[in-house]
C-alpha cells in the first residue's frame, strides 16, 4: 500500500509541478491558458488516484471503500507535498517577480473594467495580503486532499462492485 501511494503519489506530484510551471509562465501571456493549465494538475491528480488504485485493486483482487480512501489520501499527501514545495521554490528562487505579474494583470483588468483609481489601489492591497505563498500552499493541499478523499471514496465503492477488465477480480 505505501509503495502504491508513494510511487503514484511522486508521479502525480512531479507532472502537477510541470503543469503549474507552465500555467505560471502563461498567466502573464494568456491568462485563460495558464487557469486551463491548473485544471490540467487537477485532472492529473484524478488520473493519479484512478491508477493508483487500480493498481492496488489489481494486487488485493479487493478493496474497501474505507482502504480506498486510505490509499487515495497517501496519493494526495505526497503530491501535495511535491506540489507545494515546489510553489514555495517557484515563487522564492525561480521567479520572484511572479507576484507582481499577477498584481499587474489583476491591475490591468481592473482598469479595462472601469474601476476607480481607489479601488484599484484596495483591490491590489486586498490581493496581496489574500494570496500568500503560504495561503496559496495551503489552499492547494486543501483542495487536493478534499479532491483526493472524494474521488478515492468513489473509486473505491465502484472497484468493490465491478470487476476491472483484465484482472480476474470479482465483486
Amino acid at each position: 500500500m505505501f509503495s502504491t501511494m508513494l510511487r503514484y503519489g511522486v508521479a502525480v506530484g512531479l507532472l502537477s509541478c510541470v503543469t503549474l510551471y507552465v500555467s505560471s509562465r502563461l498567466i502573464a501571456a494568456h491568462p485563460q491558458l495558464g487557469l486551463y493549465a491548473q485544471l490540467l494538475a487537477e485532472l492529473f491528480l484524478v488520473a493519479g488516484l484512478y491508477l493508483g488504485l487500480r493498481a492496488h485493486f489489481e494486487r488485493r483482487m479487493e478493496i474497501s471503500v474505507r482502504e480506498a480512501i486510505r490509499v487515495g489520501l497517501g496519493i494526495g499527501l505526497v503530491s501535495a507535498a511535491i506540489a507545494a514545495a515546489f510553489s514555495w521554490i517557484y515563487s522564492t528562487w525561480l521567479d520572484r517577480g511572479f507576484m507582481d505579474t499577477l498584481v499587474s494583470l489583476y491591475r490591468r483588468q481592473m482598469v479595462e473594467q472601469g474601476f476607480r483609481p481607489e479601488d484599484i489601489e484596495r483591490g491590489v492591497a486586498r490581493m496581496r495580503q489574500d494570496f500568500s505563498i503560504w495561503k496559496q500552499m495551503l489552499s492547494n493541499a486543501s483542495q487536493w486532499l478534499t479532491v483526493s478523499v472524494v474521488v478515492s471514496a468513489v473509486l473505491g465503492s465502484l472497484f468493490r462492485r465491478t470487476a476491472i477488465p483484465g484482472t480476474g477480480a470479482r465483486p
